[in-house]
């Protein structure tokens, strides 16, 4: 899941260079800071509440559907079939 921690980021208000946020980084420490003119940001956690929850819903449902993909990965392919098997296709010329 830290994989999905980064994200796009935003210009610095000061420098105007992107700053990268990183949401555990930002949640852990409360700030994000600017890596070219140090201006550090800080989280308002009450104000931003919703948005937290928001960002924490959606970072559990692409961990979930992260979690789903792997384990049909690891499946042998005999198992990952459901219903009938497929019928090969004919060729154009067989069709008429």
């Amino acid at each position: 899941m830290e994989q999905l921690a980064q994200a796009t980021g935003f210009h610095c208000p000061q420098c105007n260079n992107k700053i990268i946020v990183n949401y555990f980084e930002m949640i852990n420490t409360g700030k994000v800071v600017c890596h070219f003119c140090h201006l550090e940001l800080l989280l308002n956690r009450e104000q931003s509440a919703k948005a937290l929850n928001v960002v924490d819903k959606a970072m559990e449902g692409v961990e979930q559907a992260r979690a789903h993909v792997e384990q049909h990965k690891l499946e042998p392919e005999n198992k990952r079939r459901r219903g009938r098997a497929r019928q090969p296709r004919q060729s154009r010329s067989s069709r008429r």
